[in-house]
């Protein structure tokens, strides 16, 4: 990926934006503003149950992805993925290093400090969300190593998606994205010594970048690429990531929440408001961040009395169209003889390209939403069994040979390693599982790294699937920083006739909350 991969950083340029009208309608209640849900359109057109989709065994197939992963003396092509990376360049220990892609030619042991967080602590996060203990795994503490991200001794005092800090991030998400990762294992290790100093100086530093960001007019404004720590301003691109402004209000209040220090309320209250002062046309979704702020409105509409446009939110990214960022979303089609529903990427590009790490991300961020937003339950409860069924099309095994660009690997790395992604058409073929790597000569082959090692959060959230058929999610496993400790179930039925879970009716189709 080196700085960016070209999906990430082509933008293909403004398109027509359609208005949701809808969204716009709302109610005035003793002078608040009261707004109807809409239920999403996106959602409404997937499957109740697809007829082509397979449930693969999701908690199998994190297993077979951390034991490659993690593996120091793994023996076989291209292995093993993991190196040590003795420059100490931030903290004074050696760290575990992983690629963008499985043989990378940028990133491996000849190459020191070239490798990304965005592999690493994506790693770290999906294999503790499936229970693994990566304070001791195999004698090391990969939990503690991860810090080797943060630029302590640097210009920018966070973590950043590599070890060495220039001082200045020309994309806003590769910057943001590695502070919400380290967040997430933190949620997991709330006792791990140092975590506490480090992210409240990640909070402090966002705090101070948002005081910085600049229009021309002097107004607090994220219509930037990214952001100078060393010259202390936006930096401008031929694109531009409004929606950081989601990914540094996630920050701030989980900031808040552990801490309770009203600097970072206030932080998360500045972000979201910019969120919210945007129009329906204004469509700020670029990556991944977006999601984050969905979930940050709506748990604070729920402990800080807030108001803001939640829905607006969830539309930006399932029903709109970016302004930013032509077609980016959430897909749902039919690539050839295979449903592809649920997961997110481009809706353009060859007629639909999703990725492995965005799709597993949204699910991250987004499954835990009917907690703080119960009128989401049925949302959310189709669209996570659409992406269970159709995000195995990423693996190698899950694809007929003609369908995928390295057939070759169909029977290695255990199945444990996907594509970067998924295309709905290359060639005439319909789908095509695929990659940017090989044909940027980055790297040997087409399997992503920073997306298969995300997989956890597939394997943790699936609690069970019923002998009704029924299908249960545990949405509180990615719930970060919970208010309780207590596990909420979510139970969504695919079939056509009415089950019963726990006592509880569930017609066809529907979602409840346990």
């Amino acid at each position: 990926m080196s700085n960016f991969i070209s999906r990430r950083n082509v933008l293909l340029g403004a398109m027509g934006v359609v208005a949701l009208g809808f969204l716009g309608k709302t109610l005035l209640k003793g002078g608040a503003v009261v707004r109807k849900f809409v239920p999403s359109a996106k959602i409404a057109g997937m499957p109740i149950n697809q007829s082509t989709g397979v449930l693969i065994d999701w908690k199998a197939r994190a297993q077979a992805t951390y034991d490659v992963l993690f593996d120091f003396h793994a023996k076989g092509p291209n292995l093993p993925v993991i190196w040590l990376d003795t420059e100490k360049r931030n903290y004074n220990f050696d760290m575990f290093a992983l690629p963008a892609y499985l043989g990378d030619y940028r990133q491996n042991p000849q190459h020191q400090g070239s490798h990304e967080s965005l592999s690493g602590i994506g790693a770290v996060l999906g294999a503790s969300l499936t229970g693994m203990d990566m304070r001791s795994y195999q004698g090391r503490d990969f939990v503690t190593e991860i810090l080797g991200y943060h630029q302590q001794n640097g210009i920018a005092k966070v973590l950043l998606n590599q070890t060495e800090d220039s001082g200045s991030e020309s994309s806003f998400w590769y910057m943001i994205y590695p502070n919400i990762a380290f967040y997430a294992v933190n949620s997991l290790y709330p006792s791990e010594p140092i975590f506490d100093g480090v992210s409240r100086e990640i909070a402090d530093q966002f705090l101070e970048m948002i005081t910085h960001l600049k229009s021309i007019d002097g107004k607090l404004s994220f219509e930037f690429a990214g952001y100078s720590f060393l010259k202390k301003e936006g930096v401008d691109g031929s694109w531009k990531e409004p929606d950081s402004a989601a990914g540094v209000a996630w920050i701030f209040y989980m900031a808040y929440f552990r801490f309770q220090d009203k600097k970072y309320l206030d932080g998360a209250k500045i972000a979201l408001n910019y969120l919210e002062k945007k129009t329906v046309d204004e469509n700020p979704f670029y990556e991944v961040l977006l999601a984050y702020g969905v979930i940050a409105a709506a748990r604070m509409n729920s402990q800080e009395k807030t108001n803001y446009d939640v829905g607006k939110l969830f539309s930006w990214i399932f029903d709109g169209f970016s302004n930013v960022r032509a077609g980016w979303g959430i897909v749902s089609d039919s690539w050839g003889v295979y449903e592809v529903h649920g997961l997110q990427g481009s809706t353009v590009d060859s007629g639909g390209y999703a990725f492995a790490f965005n799709s597993f991300n949204m699910v991250a961020a987004l499954a835990p939403l009917p907690i703080y937003s119960p009128e989401y339950t049925q949302e959310i409860g189709k669209w996570l069994y659409n992406v269970a069924l159709s995000a195995r099309l990423f693996y190698p095994d899950q694809l007929p040979a003609e369908n995928q660009s390295q057939p070759e690997l169909m029977k290695d790395y255990g199945g444990g390693i996907a594509y970067e992604g998924l295309r709905k058409e290359w060639a005439f073929v319909y789908p095509y599982a695929t990659a940017d790597s090989r044909r940027s000569t980055w790297a040997a082959t087409d399997l992503g790294i920073y997306g298969s090692g995300l997989v956890g959060v597939m394997s943790s959230l699936i609690s069970s699937v019923e002998s009704s058929g029924v299908m249960v999610f545990e949405i509180s496993k990615t719930d970060f920083f919970p208010l309780t400790p207590t596990r909420v179930l979510l139970a969504y039925n695919p079939t056509k006739t009415t089950q019963s879970y726990q006592g509880k009716e569930i017609p066809s189709g529907g979602s409840v909350l346990f």
